[in-house]
């Protein structure tokens, strides 16, 4: 048992680096209310510290539960090592969706942008299809977009497209994302209440 104990005692110490690295995890994303998650992850990785710790002592020859077998810990730990994985993908999945996008056609992100702008109905279609003119970002790079390409950029479209009421009409801050050799950039891009374009920021890296 000599092997078993080492193994599983240096599993024991794996977790507790990745609980030093989920407490960072959920000390940022408290701020953005976007903790819980990774709270839940939090409680499976003491859970399997717990399991681990106590299956090495029984290695040991010291038997904390003996009304507890080790098929039973084996199941637990299985099952909730499958919670686990498919809560990790879920998170995983929603943090690539924000840095790279989500899959959806033009009709698709057409309607979600009128669902949330709630712009007047004689907004013509052609105009949430247009291709907006090449714009010259800083990095060098030259880039077209249209407001299908910000949607698909942004699944939390509050964190992508800004309204601002003004003169009557809203006005629309749109973030353009796009990747050049230093990493994802953002230009913040000014549009009117007819979508017509205005103006530009320098762009910032994320």
């Amino acid at each position: 048992m000599y092997f078993e104990t080492i193994l599983v005692t240096a599993g024991a110490g794996f977790l507790t680096i990745g609980l030093i690295l989920s407490n960072d995890i959920v000390r940022t994303l408290k701020k953005q209310k976007l903790a819980t998650p990774w709270i839940i992850l939090r409680l499976l990785i003491f859970f399997f510290f717990f399991g681990y710790a106590f299956m090495a002592a029984r290695f040991a020859g010291v038997d904390i539960l003996t009304a507890v077998s080790n098929d039973s810990i084996v199941a637990l730990v299985f099952f909730f090592g499958s919670v686990f994985v498919v809560l990790l993908a879920f998170l995983n999945r929603d943090l690539f969706a924000n840095i790279f996008g989500v899959q959806m056609s033009d009709r698709q992100a057409i309607a979600k942008f009128l669902h949330y702008s709630k712009l007047d109905e004689d907004i013509d279609e052609s105009q949430l299809k247009e291709i907006f003119d090449p714009l010259r970002d800083n990095c060098g790079k030259v880039i077209r977009y249209s407001i299908a390409d910000i949607v698909r950029a942004h699944p939390l479209l509050e964190r992508g497209i800004i309204l601002e009421q003004a003169m009557g009409g809203k006005n629309f801050t749109l973030y353009l994302r796009h990747r050049c050799r230093d990493g994802f950039r953002e230009i913040p891009v000014f549009h009117d209440c007819r979508l017509e374009y205005r103006s530009q920021k320098s762009s910032r890296l994320l």
